[in-house]
């Protein structure tokens, strides 16, 4: 039992370390990071916008386009799709890659472009997407905000470790609940084996102290006989005198 704690025990350390350093390694970003995933994604916002009339592919990356946002019913086409990184910006823990979808609407007049320039950038805001690592999806700029106001919004110790985190740090309390499990029976054990042990030498002790009792009345029979024997002779030698 004890040899096998002491190998357990190590084992359990090192698999509870192993899980700890691996928070420390940046998550590499997948293959969801890609233009074919964020025009993907800008097009399924597109699509569930609710006030989108019409939004259907007639060619590749060209829409038939219509909005309840502004004057428009026509093609639309997306000119290029461009995906950056800001970089970390202060210790903001979500991703800060951003993909730009750049689209140019074919049957727009100018007239049209200029007197509804603001609802035209009111419609624009879902053409930035945002990247989050965790779930490998991008996100519209209001999801994005809902995100940011989430993650700030819960305890900092919460938000400074990830789903996978949580795991690992499930997985080490768990050794560590093991560790401490065996040695507890370690101990356990350790204990009734010194308890045996101590009544053994308490027997033994108990053992002695009889024989040592037994050696002294056996002395005093010894003793006792030899006086006795002492004492028949005297008489024995008076006897002869007198007679």
């Amino acid at each position: 039992m004890l040899r096998w704690l002491s190998l357990s025990i190590p084992l359990a350390f090192g698999l509870v370390v192993a899980g700890l350093l691996t928070l420390a390694i940046p998550t590499v970003p997948t293959a969801a990071l890609t233009r074919e995933s964020a025009l993907d994604a800008w097009v399924e916002i597109q699509q569930n916008d609710p006030q989108t009339l019409v939004f259907e592919k007639i060619g590749e990356k060209r829409y038939h386009f219509s909005t309840e946002r502004f004057p428009y019913d026509g093609e639309l086409d997306v000119v290029n799709v461009a995906i950056d990184d800001l970089g970390i910006i202060g210790d903001d823990p979500l991703d800060n890659r951003i993909a730009i979808i750049e689209v140019d609407f074919v049957d727009m007049p100018d007239e049209v472009r200029q007197r509804h320039f603001q609802s035209l950038g009111l419609w624009e805001r879902n053409n930035t997407l945002y990247y989050q690592n965790d779930t490998d999806t991008w996100l519209s700029a209001l999801e994005w905000q809902k995100a940011l106001t989430e993650t700030y919004s819960s305890p900092f110790w919460y938000s400074c470790f990830s789903w996978s985190s949580w795991v690992w740090i499930g997985i080490a309390l768990l050794l560590i609940l093991m560790v401490v499990t065996m040695s507890r029976k370690a101990n356990k054990q350790i204990d009734r084996t010194m308890s045996a042990q101590d009544k053994v030498m308490e027997d033994h002790k108990v053992s002695l102290e009889r024989q040592a009792e037994a050696i002294a009345l056996t002395k005093e029979a010894i003793a006792e006989s030899r006086h006795t024997n002492q004492l028949l002779g005297d008489i024995l030698e008076e006897l002869k005198k007198s007679a």
